[in-house]
C-alpha cells in the first residue's frame, strides 16, 4: 500500500514537471506574445529545476533511488517562480492570465505529488532532525531579508514596491508575507520538535518562498543588474540564503535519516 501512494505520488508529480515545461513557451498574458522563455536566465533555471525534478521522479518511479523530496524541493522553487505573474495580477485581472501563467500554476502538483510520495515512506521521513544549527541560522537571515524587502523598491527609482506593485494593490506582498511566516512557524516546530516531517515540509514550503522572492532577481540577471532596485536585492539574497540554509540543515541530517531508514 505504501508503494502504491509513492507511486501515485510521484505520477502527479510527473505530470507538473510535463505541464511546466509546456507552461514556458506558452502565453503569459491574454493580448501580450511575451512568454517565460523569452528571458532566457529564468529559462535557463527553470529548466535546471524541472529537470532536476524529472530526473528524480524517474529515479524514483524505476525504483533505483528515492528521491521524491529532491524532486518537491526543486519543483517547489520552480513553483514560486511560476507564482510571481498570477500574484502581480490578481486578484482584480486575473482574467488576463494566458495559458502559460495557468500552466505554471499547476507546477504545483510538483511538490504536492512528490512531496506526497516522500510522506509515504513512514520510516524515511518519521526519522528524527537534528536541532538548530549553523545552517538553520543562515536560513532564518534569509526569512528577514524576504519580509524586509516587501517593503522596498522593485526596480531603482520607481517607486514600486512588492508590496502595492500588484494590480489589486497588496496580492503579490500578503502571498510572499505568508509564505515566509508559515516558513519560519514550520522551521521553529521542526527545531522544537525535532520532527523530520516538519523539517521536509519546511523545506518543501521554504522552496516555494524562495522561488517567488528570487525571480525578480533571477529575470534580471544578468543584462537589467543595474535597474534592479534593493527589494528585489533583498529578495534575491533571502531567498538564496534561505535556500542554502535549509538545504544545508537537510543534508547535515541526511546520514542519521539513512541509517533509520535501512533500519
Amino acid at each position: 500500500m505504501e508503494l502504491e501512494k509513492r507511486k501515485i505520488g510521484e505520477a502527479v508529480a510527473a505530470v507538473g514537471v510535463v505541464l511546466g515545461l509546456i507552461a514556458l513557451w506558452a502565453g503569459v498574458l491574454d493580448g501580450v506574445t511575451g512568454t517565460y522563455a523569452k528571458d532566457g536566465t529564468f529559462t535557463a533555471a527553470m529548466i535546471i529545476l524541472l529537470g532536476l525534478a524529472a530526473c528524480c521522479l524517474a529515479a524514483s518511479l524505476l525504483g533505483s533511488a528515492n528521491l521524491d523530496l529532491v524532486a518537491a524541493t526543486a519543483g517547489g522553487t520552480a513553483f514560486g517562480f511560476f507564482l510571481y505573474v498570477p500574484a502581480i495580477v490578481a486578484f482584480s485581472n486575473l482574467d488576463r492570465l494566458g495559458s502559460g501563467a495557468w500552466l505554471g500554476i499547476c507546477a504545483g502538483l510538483i511538490p504536492l505529488g512528490a512531496g506526497f510520495a516522500h510522506f509515504a515512506a513512514s520510516r524515511r521521513s518519521a526519522a528524527k532532525a537534528l536541532a538548530a544549527n549553523p545552517a538553520t541560522a543562515v536560513a532564518a537571515i534569509g526569512l528577514v531579508l524576504i519580509v524586509a524587502g516587501i517593503w522596498m523598491e522593485v526596480a531603482d527609482k520607481s517607486g514600486v514596491s512588492y508590496w502595492n506593485g500588484s494590480s489589486s494593490g497588496h496580492a503579490l506582498g500578503l502571498l510572499m508575507l505568508l509564505l515566509a511566516i508559515a516558513s519560519a512557524l514550520l522551521i521553529v516546530l521542526a527545531v522544537r520538535s525535532r520532527s523530520g516531517c516538519l523539517a521536509d515540509l519546511a523545506l518543501i514550503v521554504a522552496c516555494i518562498t524562495a522561488g517567488l522572492a528570487m525571480t525578480e532577481g533571477v529575470g534580471d540577471a544578468f543584462g537589467a543588474f543595474n535597474v534592479m532596485g534593493s527589494g528585489a536585492w533583498m529578495e534575491l539574497f533571502g531567498g538564496l540564503a534561505l535556500l542554502i540554509g535549509l538545504i544545508g540543515t537537510r543534508m547535515s541530517k541526511f546520514p542519521a535519516m539513512k541509517k533509520s531508514s535501512a533500519s
